[in-house]
C-alpha cells in the first residue's frame, strides 16, 4: 500500500468529511503513516484470520515482552484514524477486543491521533517496544513501533499527557490500600490475643510474631501506667509470692477481663485492687463461695454468711464481666467501693496492702477466715473508713498505733496478736474496741479509761494483769466490759456502778477477790452480770432488787455465803431467765414460790447446789426446779 505523509493538521474535520483519513499532530515534528481501511466488518474478519492463519503472532520471547508480538513490523502497516468515530481494536493475548468510544472526543482539536511514532527509514523492520494504537473512523490496529515508552501505550488521556503524575497517584494510592490492609490486619490479631489471652492455634509465624508484638507493647502501657501510681518496679518486687499474685491480676486485666478496660479508665485502680485482693487471699485455697467462676458455671452465687441461712444473700461471682461493683460482698456508691464484706468465706492469705488505693472505703469485714500476716498499716490511713472486723483469722503480730486512732469500730479479736496495750490507746477515736482472744500482755493504762466515746471493750482471754482501775466509772457512755479470763487482780472497784449506761459486765475467771460493792446494784442498765470462778466473798445484797433489767445473774465457784434474798425473785425481777448459785456457801432452800411462780416458768436455766450433804444426807440447797444440780466438793454437775 501505497503510504502517505500527512503535512496538512489543521482541518481534521474536512479530512474527515472527505472520507480521506487524517491524523492531527500532538507533538512537534510527528510522522505518521496511513492507509485506507476496508470498512469495520471486513476489516475484523481480516484481523481475525491473520490471527488464526498465524499471520500475526502473538506472544514473546521473555517475560517482560510476553503480551508483545515477537514478530516485527514496518511502519508501513500502520494504519491512521478517521475523524469522526473512533473504534479501537487491540491485539493481545491471542484475542480480539473491539471497544465503542465517544465520538464526541474526536470532535476535539488533537483527538483521534495515535501515539507519536517516529517514520523508519527505508521502511526497515524494527525491533517492537510496545504496540502503538492508531485509531480511524472505522478501527484502530495494535501496530509497534520503535523506541516507544511503555507507560504510554493503551493508557487514558490523562496519563498520556502526563504520565509521570498519573503513576505518582496509583502509587500512592496502592501505599494506602496497603497500610489500611496492614492496619486492619493489626487490630483484629490484636483486638482477639487481648480478648481471649492467646492468640489462636494453627496462626502463621507472622501473625504470632505480630500479636506477641501487640500484646507487649500493650501489656507494657498497662503496667507502666499502674507503675506510675502503685510505684516504680512494683511488678518487680523481691517477694516472690506477692510479685506473683501482683501480675497474675495484671494478666487477668489485660487478657482475661471481659471488660477490657483501657488504661485511662476511672476504675481501673479499683478493678484492679479487687483481682489482686482475690488473688492473693485464694492462693491458699479457694474461697468457700462465689469465686471466679469454672467453664459452665453461671456468675449468679449464692453467699451463705456464717451467722445462718437468714442472712443468706444472692450476688455475682468475682472475676466476671460485670463491673466489680457487683461481685458479691463489694458495696459502691457513685462507682466507688465503700464495703468489703466477705465474712466466713474461707478467705486466706494475706491481706493486701493495696486495699489502702480504694480511698473511699469506709468499711472492711473478714470475720472468720483464714487471714493471716500482720494487720497492714497502710490501709489504716483511709480517711473515711469506719470499722475494721478482722476477728476470727490467724493474724499475727502487734496492733498498729495507727489503728488506734484511724477507725472508729476495731474488731481484731480471736488471732494471734502479741504485745501490749500502750498508751497510744488514748488517741483512739471510735467506740468500740475488741482485742479479745489474743496474746496480749500488760496492764492495761489509765489511757484506756479516759475514753469518754467509748461503749464497748472486750479483752478476755488474754494475758492481761494488773488492777482494774476506778476511772471505770468514768466511761459513762460504756455498755459492754468483757474482761473475764484474764489476770485482772485486786477487787471489784466501787466506782463501776457509776456507768449508768453499762449493760453487759463480764469479769469471770479472774483474779478478783472483795466483796461486791453495794454500789453496783446502782448500775441499773445491768442486763448480764457475770463474775463467777473468781474469789468473791460476802453477801448478795438486797439491793439486788434495783436492777430490774437483769436477765442473767452469775456468780458461781466462789465463796459467797448466807442465803439468797427474797429480792432477788421478786416479780419486778421479771426479765431474769439465767441463775447460776452453785459452787457457793450458800444455804438455805429456793423459795417454792420461784419454782411454782411467775418467775419459775420463765426461767430458762437454774443451776445450784442442789446434791446431798455426804454427813447429814440433806441437799445443801432444796430446788425443785433446777435445770443443773450440782456437787459442792467436786463442783461436778448434773444436767437434769
Amino acid at each position: 500500500m501505497k503510504e502517505e505523509q500527512v503535512e496538512n493538521v489543521e482541518a481534521p474535520a474536512k479530512a474527515a468529511d472527505s472520507g480521506k483519513p487524517c491524523c492531527v499532530a500532538r507533538e512537534e515534528d510527528v510522522q505518521c503513516t496511513t492507509t485506507h481501511l476496508p470498512p469495520l466488518d471486513e476489516a475484523e474478519t481480516m484481523a481475525k484470520r491473520a490471527i488464526l492463519a498465524n499471520e500475526i503472532p502473538i506472544g514473546g520471547n521473555s517475560k517482560d515482552d510476553e503480551w508483545y508480538p515477537k514478530n516485527t513490523f514496518t511502519n508501513t502497516g500502520s494504519m491512521t484514524p478517521n475523524c469522526n468515530q473512533e473504534k479501537e481494536l487491540l491485539i493481545a493475548s491471542g484475542a480480539v477486543h473491539l471497544m465503542e468510544r465517544d465520538v464526541e472526543e474526536a470532535k476535539e482539536p488533537n483527538a483521534g491521533c495515535g501515539i507519536r511514532q517516529e517514520e523508519a527509514p527505508n521502511s526497515q523492520p524494527m525491533p517492537i517496544n510496545d504496540p502503538v494504537v492508531h485509531e480511524t473512523n472505522d478501527i484502530a490496529v495494535a501496530s509497534p513501533v520503535p523506541e516507544v515508552s511503555e507507560l504510554q501505550v493503551a493508557r487514558p488521556a490523562s496519563a498520556r499527557e502526563n504520565p509521570d503524575g498519573f503513576f505518582r497517584q496509583k502509587l500512592v494510592a496502592s501505599a494506602c490500600l496497603l497500610v489500611l490492609q496492614l492496619v486492619i490486619v493489626i487490630l483484629v490479631i490484636g483486638v482477639g490475643c487481648r480478648g481471649s489471652g492467646v492468640c489462636g492455634k494453627g496462626s502463621s509465624p507472622d501473625a504470632d510474631s505480630l500479636s506477641t508484638s501487640f500484646s507487649h507493647t500493650l501489656r507494657t502501657d498497662f503496667r507502666d501506667h499502674l507503675e506510675t501510681i502503685l510505684g516504680v518496679g512494683y511488678f518487680d518486687q523481691d517477694e516472690a509470692e506477692t510479685s506473683v499474685h501482683r501480675n497474675r491480676a495484671l494478666q487477668w486485666i489485660l487478657h482475661d477481663d471481659p471488660l477490657q478496660l483501657l488504661p485511662d479508665a476511672d476504675n481501673l485502680i479499683q478493678r484492679f485492687v479487687l483481682v489482686l485482693f482475690y488473688f492473693q487471699t485464694f492462693s491458699k485455697q479457694p474461697w468457700l463461695t462465689c469465686g471466679a467462676p469454672t467453664p459452665g458455671q453461671p456468675d449468679l452465687c449464692y453467699y451463705l454468711s456464717p451467722y445462718g441461712n437468714s442472712n443468706e444473700r444472692r450476688g455475682t461471682r468475682w472475676l466476671t464481666g460485670t463491673t466489680e461493683c457487683f461481685w458479691i460482698g463489694t458495696q459502691c456508691v457513685d462507682g466507688k467501693a465503700t464495703r468489703l464484706y466477705l465474712p466466713g468465706n474461707g478467705v486466706n492469705g494475706q491481706i493486701p496492702t493495696e486495699l489502702a488505693m480504694l480511698t473511699k472505703l469506709t468499711s472492711l469485714s473478714l470475720v472468720k477466715n483464714d487471714l493471716s500476716g500482720s494487720i497492714p498499716t497502710s490501709m489504716l490511713s483511709l480517711p473515711d473508713l469506719e470499722g475494721l472486723s478482722l476477728s476470727g483469722n490467724l493474724l499475727s503480730g502487734t496492733i498498729p498505733n495507727e489503728v488506734l486512732f484511724s477507725v472508729e469500730a476495731l474488731y481484731v479479736g480471736s488471732n494471734l496478736l502479741t504485745g501490749t496495750i500502750h498508751k497510744g490507746v488514748g488517741l483512739f477515736s471510735g467506740d468500740e474496741l475488741f482485742l479479745y482472744q489474743n496474746l496480749l500482755t500488760g496492764t492495761l493504762p489509765d489511757d484506756l479509761f479516759g475514753l469518754a466515746q467509748l461503749t464497748a471493750l472486750s479483752l478476755f482471754q488474754n494475758g492481761i494483769s494488773g488492777n482494774l482501775s476506778p476511772l471505770t466509772g468514768s466511761l459513762s457512755n460504756l455498755r459492754q466490759l468483757h474482761l473475764g479470763h484474764t489476770d485482772i487482780q485486786g477487787s471489784l472497784p466501787s466506782e463501776i456502778g457509776q456507768a449508768a449506761s453499762l449493760e453487759y459486765l463480764r469479769l469471770d475467771h479472774s483474779g478478783l477477790s472483795g466483796t461486791i460493792p453495794e454500789e453496783l446494784y446502782a448500775a441499773s442498765s445491768l442486763n448480764d452480770l457475770v463474775i463467777g470462778d473468781c474469789h468473791f466473798s460476802g453477801t448478795i445484797s438486797t439491793l439486788v432488787g434495783l436492777l430490774t433489767n437483769l436477765g442473767t445473774l452469775a456468780v458461781a465457784n466462789n465463796r459467797l455465803h448466807g442465803t439468797l434474798p427474797n429480792e432477788l425473785f421478786s416479780l419486778s425481777l421479771e426479765l431474769l431467765s439465767n441463775l447460776r448459785v452453785n459452787g457457793n456457801l450458800f444455804s438455805g432452800d429456793l423459795p417454792s414460790d420461784v419454782c411454782g411462780g411467775q418467775l419459775g416458768s420463765q426461767m430458762a436455766s437454774i443451776a445450784a447446789d442442789c446434791t446431798a450433804d455426804p454427813d447429814t444426807g440433806v441437799p445443801f440447797m432444796a430446788c425443785e426446779c433446777c435445770t443443773e444440780c450440782c456437787d459442792r466438793q467436786s463442783g461436778n454437775c448434773e444436767v437434769l
